[in-house]
């Protein structure tokens, strides 16, 4: 008993430290000059790849699964992993910056492809599923598209330390984000469905091995638990999909693109139509991770789940 109680005191105890540690993240972020901010996130991302050991070696992992057929070696791994730890530091801050700043900044540094897909896919009147995932600065995706006036409810779990939870919550608000929380597997949230029909973009990130409602995959050429609400949405309600993503450019800047509407599979089969256009859907993210390695979670352990 005095064993669980201690074990409860210290996990409230690093709940609390990791709050400090990102309100102060936050101040000092909004703070500081823009070419301070990406040095400091720079800093801070090198940093935590040297003294966070456990996340450093589940990116390693990571990595070696997805490009072990390509013939990378463990110093170009670990190259980018370095790159990974120092494109999230940086992330956060500017966060942090934009926090402060408000939409004019957003606009400033952040240029966008495809809107004509959004307006012509929102013009259907059922609402859109954007898909998307853990790629490049993915929160400033949802805030600058809610800063050009489009209403954005964006899917997510809730992260079991509650101030940090409310604070990005908060964030969010600020910025014109809702958000929904996400309810166990196999449970449809009446604001998921509440979006849609409120003609709303809905993102949701469907790149992660997480306790919802999914089929298994194949992402890098392993089989990968996947989310799949996306598509059942899609499939039931009739509302578009859309995938998207942003990353980070080589001045320092973010692209967003907007892809044109995924055009579903409808067969006779229910789990083989759900599995095969997850899968299709699976592989634009898949593209684009490969494409900007540097800017994906690899600490993430994606294949986890195993059939």
């Amino acid at each position: 008993m005095a064993a669980k109680k201690l074990k409860e005191i210290r996990r409230a105890v690093v709940h609390w430290l990791v709050y400090i540690a990102a309100k102060a993240g936050l101040w000092l972020g909004g703070c500081l000059p823009d070419e301070w901010v990406h040095k400091a996130g720079e800093t801070t991302g090198r940093l935590a790849f040297r003294l966070v050991g456990r996340e450093r070696r589940k990116a390693m992992a990571g990595l070696a699964i997805a490009f072990s057929r390509d013939g990378k070696s463990l110093a170009e791994l670990e190259n980018i992993a370095v790159s990974n730890f120092r494109h999230l530091g940086r992330s956060f801050f500017e966060l942090a910056g934009f926090y402060r700043s408000g939409p004019s900044k957003l606009s400033s540094h952040i240029h966008v492809e495809g809107l004509e897909h959004m307006d012509n896919a929102l013009g259907q009147g059922q609402g859109v599923i954007l898909v998307t995932a853990h790629l490049g600065n993915w929160e400033l995706f949802a805030y600058h598209m809610a800063s050009l006036g489009y209403p954005v409810t964006v899917v997510a779990r809730q992260i079991s330390n509650e101030k940090v939870n409310q604070l990005i919550l908060d964030l969010r608000e600020r910025h014109g984000v809702q958000t929904v929380l996400r309810k166990k597997r196999g449970h449809v949230q009446k604001g998921i469905l509440k979006t849609l029909r409120e003609n709303r973009i809905l993102g949701i990130l469907m790149d992660q091995d997480t306790h919802t409602e999914g089929v298994f995959v194949d992402f890098f050429g392993r089989p990968a638990y996947t989310p799949s609400g996306a598509v059942i949405l899609s499939l039931k309600t009739g509302a578009p999909i859309l995938p998207g993503f942003i990353t980070r450019s080589g001045d320092g800047s973010h692209r967003i693109q907007i892809l044109p509407q995924v055009k579903l599979y409808n067969g006779p089969n229910q789990e083989e139509t759900i599995r095969l256009n997850t899968q299709y859907i699976s592989n634009i993210i898949e593209s684009y991770v490969r494409q900007y390695p540097e800017q994906w979670v690899w600490m993430h352990r994606r294949w986890k789940t195993q059939p």
